[in-house]
């Protein structure tokens, strides 16, 4: 039996000040209820385990892509426990929780600490053994840290495409991000078009690195697999 996937795309809310991002909330035509309101991170990933894909055994093998080097850290909920490893490997993440990231060391911006969120809503069901050969991506492109550095967030879903709407043939180079107004609900975009598997946000708030800890702000107390680390 051979296991195949049809590529990943993604959807970019259209960049907006955090003060002044859409809160949205929305019920489709035929009753399905999309429960994501996407200035929160965490409460899509928080539905997602109340359904049932929550599964403390499997890490959904993550690769992640920068502009060209530089450092991902993954936290644990809490700023002293973490992992960190370099553009283009993987680590191993759970459905459900919210992780907290910081990308970093990239060349084309010295100095430059982003803190992004990502929070899974599925996973693959690939050969056993053979997860990490089909990592989920997650790039962070130049024109999205450089919003970010504008003190914008951007907001993105990352979704398997259906076999039924996918181009017959292999793409040379990864399709552009799709942009989509405020007013647009990406979860339920995103379901139209496959299966909605991730959601990422870059820009908005950094740590507070003096006095008390900024606990929440390293995410969901989780382990990580480095197994699928390249």
């Amino acid at each position: 039996m051979i296991f195949r996937i049809t590529s990943f795309h993604w959807l970019i809310l259209a960049t907006c000040t955090s003060l002044f991002c859409s809160s949205l909330n929305a019920q489709s035509p035929n009753g399905r209820y999309y429960p994501v309101d996407q200035s929160i991170p965490g409460k899509a990933g928080y539905w997602a385990a109340a359904i049932g894909k929550y599964n403390p055994r499997f890490f959904q093998p993550i690769r992640f892509d920068l502009p060209s080097t530089g450092m991902v850290t993954v936290y644990q909920g809490e700023a002293k426990k973490s992992k960190t490893i370099k553009s283009s490997a993987q680590a191993g993440l759970r459905v459900g929780p919210l992780y907290r990231l910081k990308i970093s060391q990239m060349p084309e911006y010295p100095g430059l600490e982003l803190y992004p969120t990502i929070e899974l809503l599925d996973r693959l069901h690939p050969p056993h053994g053979k997860a990490h050969e089909f990592p989920v991506p997650v790039q962070f492109t130049k024109a999205e840290i450089e919003e970010a550095q504008k003190g914008r967030l951007i907001t993105k879903v990352i979704y398997l495409e259906h076999p039924r709407v996918a181009i017959p043939r292999r793409l040379k180079q990864p399709r552009e991000p799709r942009t989509l107004p405020t007013s647009v609900n990406l979860l339920k975009e995103a379901d139209h078009q496959g299966r909605p598997m991730a959601i990422v946000r870059l820009g908005g708030r950094i740590p507070n690195l003096h006095g008390n800890e900024d606990v929440e702000f390293f995410g969901t107390p989780q382990s990580i697999s480095l197994t699928y680390k390249k």
